[in-house]
């Protein structure tokens, strides 16, 4: 899957999540969530953007058809 050009780990400094157009977190129970302000300032549009959208939809696909059920 090629989402973006450019995407990557990174530390980011505030200044950064300031002019960004979208940031977002992942994690094992947070699965891929927006981050929609930093400081008090809008990420963007305030609101999970279409790359993260896109990231959580391919991530539950793939969770969907190779994840391991814990329950039915």
């Amino acid at each position: 899957m090629v989402v973006s050009r450019g995407a990557g780990e990174a530390i980011m400094m505030n200044a950064q999540g300031y002019v960004a157009d979208e940031v977002f977190l992942t994690g094992t129970a947070a699965e891929v969530i927006a981050v929609r302000e930093v400081d008090g300032r809008a990420i963007g549009e305030g609101h999970a953007g279409p790359m993260t959208l896109k990231l959580l939809e391919e991530f539950r696909s793939i969770v969907d058809q190779d994840g391991v059920k814990v329950w039915e």
